[in-house]
């Protein structure tokens, strides 16, 4: 996975789920606690502690909406889902903090995250596609970089996928307008899009934020090659509430995603829930409404499935 060791990963997720709330409703229900039962495979399930990062101060503006984040090189590159926000008529920023000194901070605990700015050349994007409501997920491949955006331009919405290039060592971004493709939402729901983007030695795979069966009934990943010359499409397990974000895929074919519930998001509540049921909950989430769980999902024959291993439970 990028050849980064097995924390850092985990450690890239926990700051997602934890501090990267784009895209969610911030209206509170009450929705009942789900109910696991004795999980099937026998044994009660753990979660697994955190480390919290805390974003450097001057990029802490909640308006900043972060969505995504990736790795280029020795980089972790925040996207922010606004990038121009604030600079309207300019070009817009995406931000950066280096691997090393992730590992510092977390070895002394003491040394403050530094942030690089990268500036962010969309070419107008941002006012030109009709209901822009940000880009959603973030991939590098080498110096490409590839991201998709969600708008309400369509019925109720519409998604995109584009690439771009980076210069220098992040020096900047700059989108290819040109480059843009339109991906085929899977519902009608008016805050859906593809929040999560993946991919292989030949293959940009895009991963749609809904794919539980009561709100998708046939769930897909819109796949591409580097230069969107080929599309299809490939079917992706069900899996209730969102995927919101995943890793690269590995030599075995396999990723990681970010599966999470929002109590907000009413609609995606379910009864029961099939991961739950099999390997149980560990005791934060007996009791709370919130779901934050990583998934590890295999692509085999065109198909992205589940593997059947528990998830990792974040402790909540």
């Amino acid at each position: 996975m990028n050849n980064k060791s097995s924390w850092l990963i985990v450690l890239v997720y926990i700051i997602l789920i934890l501090c990267l709330t784009a895209c969610s409703n911030n209206i509170q229900s009450e929705i009942p606690s789900l109910q696991a039962g004795p999980a099937k495979h026998g044994s009660a399930i753990g979660d697994y502690s955190i480390i919290e990062l805390p974003i450097p101060k001057s990029i802490q503006a909640s308006s900043m909406e972060f969505s995504g984040l990736a790795w280029y090189e020795e980089w972790l590159v925040l996207l922010p889902q606004y990038p121009n926000r604030g600079f309207y008529g300019k070009q817009g920023n995406l931000y950066a903090i280096s691997k090393e000194n992730i590992d510092s901070f977390i070895k002394n605990n003491s040394q403050e995250l530094e942030v690089k700015t990268i500036p962010f050349d969309d070419q107008g994007l941002y006012k030109e596609l009709t209901g822009f409501e940000g880009y959603e997920a973030i991939a590098f491949v080498e110096d490409q970089i590839f991201l998709t955006i969600e708008t309400s331009g369509g019925d109720p919405m519409k998604a995109f996928l584009i690439n771009g290039s980076v210069t220098g060592n992040l020096d900047s971004i700059i989108l290819d307008k040109n480059s843009l493709i339109e991906l085929q939402t899977q519902n009608s729901s008016r805050n859906a899009s593809y929040e999560a983007l993946t991919y292989d030695e030949e293959n940009i795979y895009a991963i749609y934020e809904q794919n539980g069966t009561e709100n998708n009934k046939s769930p897909y990943v819109f796949v591409t090659d580097y230069e969107f010359k080929t599309t299809a499409s490939i079917p992706i397990d069900p899996v209730n509430y969102r995927i919101t974000d995943a890793t690269m895929i590995d030599s075995e074919g396999n990723f990681w995603a970010i599966n999470y519930f929002f109590p907000g998001d009413t609609h995606l509540a379910v009864d029961s829930d099939p991961i739950s049921q099999t390997y149980g909950l560990p005791e934060t989430h007996q009791s709370s409404e919130p779901v934050e769980r990583l998934l590890k999902f295999h692509l085999e024959e065109g198909e992205f499935t589940v593997v059947d291993n528990p998830p990792l439970y974040l402790h909540l």
